[in-house]
């Protein structure tokens, strides 16, 4: 086994075929996305990734950004572990061994210079019986390394489902809404063949409007517009009394989509207009093909603001699978 690093010629071949072959990916890694964090952080992420090589094949890629503040993460979102589909246990086991020393290499972690890493393990284990939900190998790592974790909870939709199943395990009183939304509302649909500037405009007005402040800088919106160009995500529109009221933007690639960011008129919370919205958002992303519907990190009285827990609820209402995975 040997690490091939950026400066490599088969690098980014080597690169591409891994992330092609992992269908479980979440759209945030796409390239548009990436650009928009970088923007949103105002950093010049400056890539560390690296493969390590087996048999003239590459077998495990590791998404990972230098460190910033003694932070170590992937452009800000969780450091990945892409494995290539058909590696073995045994492949596996020396493969992490290799990529945990480039990764002390890499990032001097040997030397302390980090205190805080961004990771996720969903409990895939290295074993092929599915009930074995023993945390990974690099998990173990950091752990003994003393990077503390945290247990925490993301929602899903099985998008394979028909809409009746689907919209059946939404909660009672959601059903009343969307019917309420979809004869009450209009709604626009904004994607790749549809965007302009304007309606990016019209959705940063609303979320500045919502949010009574800029939150953001107008660098992020624009990354925002080419992504959807790129066919990367899509926007939906909600208009009540012929008004702008209610706007989300969903991310997503060929087999997953992520809800992204909403923004809806206070003023008319009384009113159901968010709930259609959603659901449209979703019956869209089935339109698509995808597979599943990401509604993201779940929060619970245990863990999360007040402002958290009652946008998690709001999501919950969906339905779904909450499952529970690692953080640190």
């Amino acid at each position: 086994m040997d690490v091939v690093t950026q400066d490599a010629e088969n690098f980014e071949i080597y690169k591409s075929s891994l992330l092609d072959q992992d269908k479980s990916l979440s759209p945030l890694y796409q390239k548009g996305n990436l650009a928009y964090y970088q923007a949103y952080f105002q950093h010049d992420f400056k890539e560390k990734s690296f493969i390590i090589h087996y048999k003239k094949k590459p077998l495990l890629l590791l998404l990972v950004t230098e460190s910033i503040d003694q932070e170590c993460s992937y452009f800000g979102l969780p450091i990945q572990l892409i494995w290539r589909n058909d590696a073995t246990s045994d492949e596996k086991k020396g493969a992490i061994k290799l990529a945990i020393k480039q990764f002390e290499k890499t990032l001097n972690t040997k030397e302390n210079s980090i205190n805080h890493i961004v990771y996720k393990d969903m409990f895939n284990s290295f074993s092929e019986d599915k009930s074995n939900h023993s945390i990974s190998e690099f998990s173990l790592y950091l752990l003994k390394k003393g990077f503390p974790a945290v247990t925490a909870y993301s929602q899903t939709l099985h998008l394979q489902q028909s809409e009746d199943l689907l919209l059946a395990d939404v909660r009672k009183n959601y059903r009343a809404d969307i019917r309420w939304g979809e004869k009450n509302m209009h709604f626009k649909l904004i994607d790749c063949e549809s965007i302009s500037k304007i309606d990016i405009s019209e959705f940063r007005d609303l979320h500045v409007s919502v949010s009574g402040k800029e939150t953001r800088c107008m660098e992020t919106w624009q990354k925002q517009h080419e992504f959807i160009e790129s066919n990367e995500g899509f926007i939906l529109f909600g208009y009540l009394d012929g008004k702008l009221v209610a706007a989300s933007l969903f991310i997503h690639n060929e087999n997953l989509c992520y809800y992204g960011v909403g923004a809806y008129r206070r003023e008319l919370f009384d009113k159901p207009i968010s709930h259609a919205l959603v659901w449209r958002g979703v019956m869209h992303a089935k339109a698509l093909g995808c597979q599943q519907f990401e509604f993201g990190e779940a929060f619970f009285p245990t863990k999360g603001t007040d402002k958290e827990i009652a946008i998690s609820r709001f999501k919950q209402g969906f339905g779904g699978d909450i499952v529970s995975y690692l953080s640190f």
